[in-house]
């Protein structure tokens, strides 16, 4: 007789989440999203009778393959990187405005007492 390991679902779904990770398309609210309809399917799947490990494959397959949902979610999020990334050069801007007029003001006081 041979000694099966039992399949543990909720480390499965890490590894497959951690995968998806991965990609710099996918944001952790996507990944949320995705995980919730695996979640979902999972649990759909096994009412029908299959088991759990057969129940992860089978939604996993079907929700799709990482190179697939990256493309994908590289679409949608493509307005928010770009928001993002303004987000962070205006700050940047104020940062480096706020530093050079610290600067200035250290060196002019710096002057004075010379």
């Amino acid at each position: 007789m041979q000694n099966q390991k039992s399949f543990d679902l909720n480390h499965a779904i890490q590894n497959w989440r951690e995968s998806l990770a991965q990609s710099p398309a996918l944001r952790a609210e996507n990944l949320n999203e995705l995980e919730s309809h695996l979640r979902d399917s999972i649990a759909t799947l096994q009412v029908r009778g299959l088991s759990t490990e057969e129940a992860f494959m089978v939604a996993a397959k079907r929700i799709g393959e990482s190179e697939g949902l990256e493309r994908e979610f590289r679409k949608v999020n493509k307005a928010s990187a770009w928001l993002d990334r303004l987000l962070w050069m205006l700050i940047g801007i104020q940062v480096w405005g706020l530093t050079s007029g610290l600067i200035d003001s250290i060196a002019r006081n710096g002057f004075a007492y010379a």
